[in-house]
């Protein structure tokens, strides 16, 4: 099972962008992937200083409205795409993870959906390819990510 978590930003603040995770859990394995850093001083590994589930709804101050549920994502896919790359995504400024966990949520779900999203993949070059355009339009906001979200479980997913 994957969860897409969207915060929409609030129209009285112009500068906050919202915020979006994703938490997959099923037999592959789990995980919540959070963008957020959270200053930690005991735990130095990337996954434990991202965000939890508790810490991104305290920084946003209330559990998300929207909320979309996969059934049919290649979880185990995702987990790999979300080792890779932790270390890499992972800012040190919160603001910075808001605008990148847009981009990051969709790429995450494409490559649950079987998009090769890594450039040094081992695949057809007709498969790089249309992952290369597929991952060169990325969402950019919370309204995008949750049209994406919509198109998948509205139209692709069957």
């Amino acid at each position: 099972m994957v969860i897409l978590r969207i915060w929409y930003p609030e129209r009285a603040d112009r500068l906050h962008a919202g915020y979006s995770s994703i938490q997959i859990s099923g037999p592959t394995g789990a995980a919540y992937m959070s963008l957020r850093p959270v200053k930690s001083d005991a735990n130095t590994t990337p996954h434990g200083r991202t965000a939890s589930l508790a810490d991104d709804v305290k920084a946003e101050g209330a559990e998300p409205q929207h909320v979309w549920n996969f059934s049919r994502l290649d979880e185990k896919r995702m987990l790999v795409i979300w080792d890779q790359h932790i270390g890499i995504h992972l800012k040190a400024d919160a603001k910075l993870a808001s605008h990148d966990c847009f981009q990051f949520c969709d790429k995450i779900l494409l490559a649950g959906q079987g998009v090769v999203v890594d450039a040094l993949a081992t695949s057809s070059l007709t498969d790089r390819a249309h992952g290369a355009l597929r991952t060169s339009t990325l969402a950019l906001t919370a309204l995008q990510l949750a049209a994406r979200a919509d198109e998948y479980l509205k139209v692709k997913h069957w």
